[in-house]
């Protein structure tokens, strides 16, 4: 007689992307992190080339965007799931790796001053003929 066919499990699809984003979180964003701190490391003996610096600065920046941008996705797709574990997983670790970020970058802004050149309290002459003297 016809045996029964078990019917073709369907994948789900959410599921897999939360797995990813979940895995892509854990290990990329430290591997960036890590790459990054070796950059620096390597250069302890001299002065850093701009091309590793930049290199460095665009490994932090991918991330500093990675950092908050993965946990926000997998939020989304945990609460698209309805998966409230994961939905509260990925909830704290964006708001850890939000105020993570903000905190770095404010100290980066710290120290950075406009340096405008004070104002002369009397006349400066220039050459070809030009001035410039207070209140004019």
């Amino acid at each position: 007689m016809g045996e029964r066919v078990a019917p073709a499990k369907r994948i789900d699809w959410i599921s897999v992307a939360i797995g990813t984003v979940l895995c892509v979180w854990l290990i990329g964003v430290p591997f960036l992190l890590v790459r990054a701190a070796l950059l620096s490391f390597m250069t302890f003996w001299g002065p850093i080339p701009p091309e590793r610096a930049a290199t460095q600065h665009a490994l932090l920046v991918w991330a500093a965007v990675a950092g908050p941008a993965l946990p926000l996705a997998g939020a989304i797709l945990a609460a698209w799931k309805r998966s409230r574990g994961f939905g509260w997983f990925f909830g704290i670790g964006f708001a850890i790796s939000a105020v993570i970020v903000l905190y770095c970058w404010a100290q980066s802004q710290r120290g950075r001053v406009e340096h405008f050149p004070p104002p002369t309290p009397y006349c400066v002459e220039r050459s070809g003929g030009g001035n410039e003297c207070p209140g004019d």
